[in-house]
């Protein structure tokens, strides 16, 4: 079972253009301390683009701009074939599983890193986006240098949709030790007998 923990879903608009170098970014604040182990975006992609796009955790850094940034390091990624992306640009959800994932801490910024490997200007991936950036607790940026080091990341005045997750496996609780206490009880010539 996963439960949901930070998640902005309001979106008005797209932005395309992530492809190669071509880096996008959503930072959030953890609400909770807890293991990340999936995140869903709203995605689309180009017809004909056959590739591989992978999201991933990362921490923050502030640059020499002053702004909140990815580091150069995944915590914990997850993949998904570009051509089981939607070519519709409404976008749609897609999960990306990131196995054991990565421990949060609450209160701590962190980002969401999408990119792919190849693709071009016609071939692309893109997010659905908020234009009024309504999200408060963090983001978005872009960085189109390779390296894609922390002074690289420019901000934009949108925020990706997204949706954080962590799986609680069934059964997860812990045991609680519990003591009865048995009685006898007997019924005879309408009267109730019970041991003592």
């Amino acid at each position: 079972m996963a439960t949901l923990y930070e998640s902005f879903t309001t979106n008005n608009f797209f932005v395309g253009g992530i492809w190669g170098d071509r880096w996008k970014c959503q930072t959030f604040t953890a609400i909770a301390s807890y293991t990340v182990t999936s995140a869903k975006l709203k995605l689309y992609r180009t017809a004909g683009l056959d590739d591989t796009v992978t999201v991933s955790i990362r921490a923050t850094t502030v640059n020499l701009g002053g702004d909140t940034v990815p580091t150069t390091t995944d915590l914990c990624s997850g993949t998904l074939a570009t051509t089981s992306l939607t070519t519709d640009t409404n976008g749609d959800w897609y999960a990306f599983d990131f196995g054991a994932g990565t421990a949060l801490t609450s209160g701590t910024v962190y980002a969401i890193v999408i990119r792919i490997a190849g693709g071009g200007v016609a071939d692309s991936v893109g997010w659905r986006m908020d234009t009024d950036e309504g999200y408060t607790d963090g983001q978005f940026f872009r960085n189109h240098v390779a390296g894609h080091v922390s002074n690289n990341w420019d901000l934009e005045a949108y925020d990706g949709v997204f949706k954080n997750y962590a799986l609680v496996p069934v059964g997860s609780a812990t045991p609680v030790d519990r003591t009865f206490v048995k009685k006898l009880v007997a019924f005879a010539n309408n009267k109730l007998f019970y041991e003592t």
